[in-house]
C-alpha cells in the first residue's frame, strides 16, 4: 500500500497504515489549531495546482481568488491536500480536525467533506477528485485533463 508517510512516521495496524502521534501534531500544527504558539510554527505557503494554502493565516486561494473556509474546513482541506493521492482515514480526520472532542458523529465528517468539495471545486473537470473510501475514509486525487 502506498502512503504519504515515511516508515518512521507510521505503524502497521492490521492492513492499514496509522500515522504516529508526532505526525498528527505536525499536520495539526501546519493546519493551525488556533493558539498563538502554533500560529508562528509554519509560515510557508503550500501550492497544489491552482489551490494555495497559507497555514499561518488559515487562508486559501483558488486561481488567485480567496475561498472562505471555516477553521475546521481549512484543517480538513489542508489535511487532504497534504496526503494528495493517498488515503486519509476517518480516524485521522477526527484526530486532526476535532482534536478536542471525539464525540463527532459520522455525518459531521461527511458534511464537512461535502462543503470542502463544493467550496474548493474538487471535481474531476476542475483537476481534482475527492473520493469516499468505503469503510475507511477519503482520498483526494489529482486528475489529468485527459481523464476528467
Amino acid at each position: 500500500m502506498l502512503s504519504a508517510f515515511s516508515s518512521s512516521e507510521t505503524s502497521r495496524v492490521g492492513c492499514s497504515l496509522k500515522p504516529s502521534a508526532a505526525h498528527l501534531r505536525l499536520v495539526h500544527d501546519e493546519a493551525g489549531s488556533g493558539s498563538q504558539h502554533e500560529q508562528h510554527v509554519v509560515s510557508t505557503r503550500r501550492t497544489f495546482g491552482e489551490i494555495e494554502f497559507d497555514p499561518t493565516n488559515r487562508s486559501v486561494l483558488r486561481n488567485g481568488v480567496a475561498v472562505r473556509l471555516t477553521r475546521r474546513q481549512f484543517n480538513l482541506a489542508f489535511l487532504l491536500f497534504l496526503h494528495l493521492g493517498g488515503p486519509v482515514s476517518r480516524t485521522m480526520i477526527r484526530d486532526v480536525v476535532w482534536p478536542e472532542t471525539f464525540n463527532t458523529q459520522s455525518r459531521t465528517v461527511d458534511t464537512h467533506v461535502c462543503h470542502v468539495r463544493a467550496k474548493l471545486d474538487l471535481y474531476p473537470d476542475s483537476g481534482f477528485r475527492l473520493m469516499s473510501l468505503y469503510g475507511y475514509g477519503y482520498r483526494l486525487e489529482r486528475v489529468d485533463e485527459d481523464h476528467a
